[in-house]
């Protein structure tokens, strides 16, 4: 990213999230619904087709509608989803924002950057991509981990 105001803190490793083969699903489950489905191709580097097969080959229907109303009023719940998922670059692409913007939101709406503990976790920028056997046939959702 370059020169851009936004802190990374502390060195520490993300969170895991082992209930999804892949961080990717991850990343479709928890915005589904909430981040338009072209932008989370965007910013995992596929196109819109693959993500919503992505996310119905998980059980979900797509229903962007909402979209709007999460990214204006529920921007926080965003960033909190996805911090330990994407990096920067990519959470700038889902909410369409400056990295000036984010960083001001970080340091001065609702005093996120402390409640985030004061780092941006390290991990690799997540990108769709097909499923290994093992990963296919692993259940891809919670709900069909039950």
């Amino acid at each position: 990213m370059g020169n851009t105001p936004l802190e990374m803190g502390k060195t520490k490793p993300a969170l895991e999230f082992k209930h999804f083969p892949t961080t990717f699903q991850a990343v479709v489950w928890r915005n589904w619904g909430m981040v338009p489905v072209e932008r989370l191709a965007k910013a995992l580097d596929t196109t819109a087709d693959d993500i919503i097969r992505i996310g119905e080959d998980m059980g979900l229907v797509h229903d962007d509608s909402r979209c709007n109303l999460w990214l204006t009023r529920g921007y926080q719940t965003i960033i909190r989803l996805n911090w330990h998922l994407v990096t920067y670059d990519q959470l700038l692409i889902m909410l369409d924002w400056t990295a000036d913007y984010l960083s001001f939101i970080l340091r001065e709406d609702d005093f996120l950057w402390v409640k985030m503990g004061y780092f941006k976790p390290m991990l690799e920028a997540p990108k769709a991509r097909p499923l290994t056997a093992e990963e296919a046939a692993a259940p891809a959702s919670p709900i069909t981990a039950i």
